[in-house]
């Protein structure tokens, strides 16, 4: 792949108005407004868009642009809450959740203005198995042909489930694509992660941590990885933590082995990889979702610049810890899950260094990074397509 794709800012150009102004992207969960007038800002930072995310009263999920008709001023200021109506700031135009503009102080002086006209401006909204997403095309394809297999074959896994979240945010010096490419193969697992992650996956039989069982699902993939079932940990604080979250972790276990819960699910682990680890899915364009036994990792990578990325990891699980034991051992296991996303992140940062200094160049993909290939191909696919339902069927 030319090394002009993760450095040159035409191409970020394209990326920006051709994909992701496009493409179906996800920004919440049904969880983040659980119930009627419950709302919540979100940013689309690629393009610079600021939305509200409100249900109404009939239950029904709303996206609107966080801006009032009037002269542009973001409407709400809160990251979230609950409300009947949003009122602007500056001179209180009102309007209802459905985006209807009610008031207008002075309405005199705004004869001219159509109320039906000059309300909050909608951006399309549609939900699957419990993940909000919006579009921002004018006649964006729906959202299931987007999904495609993807859609039917993960529509069983209980997302809903796993509720309690938890994010960890950060912005990286490095080009997007980097970072999807980081979770799409296991080459640098037993390099970079020696110390982290290779213990607790590394088995004799896959040295190089290949991924199983690769399937395509249109814009979308999934891939399974194992884990090292004769792993322990060797810290004393590794082992309090392990054995205070033992006792779920084995309930989760054998919730997968009965086919149950999250890892359970028939989409998941199709081979019955007998360590099972990680259910590595590639949610086309910018998110990835991480299937594991006692729950999920959802990670977006959000580009604000050709060597920018808005990352946003979140770890869900089925309960909040309870006792102070539960709380420092999850502390510990987030910890963990940092500090393997830092150095993947360190790693992009040093990849944008080089590529940026020889834009001649190129990066080489081999065999075992099949994932990765496919990814930046469409892309490409992907900005080239005028007619994107025609691109879909044809995948």
């Amino acid at each position: 792949m030319p090394a002009t794709l993760s450095t040159d800012d035409t191409n970020f150009a394209r990326e920006r108005d051709r994909l992701f102004r496009r493409a179906w992207l996800a920004i919440a969960r049904v969880e983040d407004v659980p119930a009627p007038y419950d709302f919540m800002r979100f940013a689309i930072p690629t393009v610079g868009t600021a939305g509200i995310l409100v249900r109404d009263g009939d239950g029904l999920l709303r996206a609107f642009h966080n801006k009032c008709s009037h002269r542009g001023v973001a409407l709400v200021c809160e990251d979230r809450g609950n409300a009947t109506s949003f009122r602007c700031p500056y001179h209180a135009w009102l309007y209802d959740v459905d985006g209807v503009l009610r008031g207008i102080p002075d309405s005199g002086s705004f004869q001219h203005v159509v109320r039906a006209e000059n309300g909050l401006k909608p951006i399309a909204c549609e939900t699957w198995n419990g993940f909000v997403f919006v579009n921002l095309a004018q006649n964006p394809v729906p959202l299931l042909d987007f999904l495609g297999p993807f859609g039917d074959l993960f529509e069983p896994i209980p997302f809903h489930e796993y509720p309690t979240g938890v994010e960890m945010t950060q912005t990286v010096q490095g080009n997007w694509k980097g970072m999807i490419d980081a979770s799409g193969e296991g080459y640098h697992i037993s390099s970079l992660h020696r110390s982290t992650l290779h213990p607790q996956v590394a088995v004799i039989e896959n040295p190089f941590q290949d991924f199983h069982d690769p399937r395509y699902l249109g814009l979308h993939a999934t891939a399974t990885l194992g884990r090292n079932p004769e792993w322990l940990p060797t810290t004393p604080v590794a082992r309090f933590v392990l054995e205070t979250i033992q006792q779920d972790y084995l309930e989760d276990l054998r919730r997968m082995e009965a086919k149950q819960g999250i890892a359970g699910a028939p989409a998941i682990n199709r081979i019955n990889l007998p360590n099972f680890q990680i259910e590595a899915i590639t949610l086309f364009p910018n998110s990835l979702i991480q299937i594991i036994p006692n729950g999920y990792l959802w990670m977006q990578y959000w580009p604000t610049a050709v060597g920018r990325t808005e990352t946003s990891i979140r770890l869900y699980g089925r309960k909040a810890p309870q006792t102070h034991r539960e709380i420092f051992a999850a502390a510990h296991i987030q910890a963990q899950a940092r500090d393997v996303i830092t150095e993947d992140i360190a790693m992009v940062e040093l990849q944008q260094i080089g590529l940026t200094s020889d834009p001649e160049g190129q990066q080489i993909f081999g065999g075992s990074e099949y994932l990765l290939l496919r990814f930046n191909n469409l892309i490409a696919r992907f900005i080239q397509a005028d007619d994107l339902s025609k691109m879909l069927q044809d995948l």
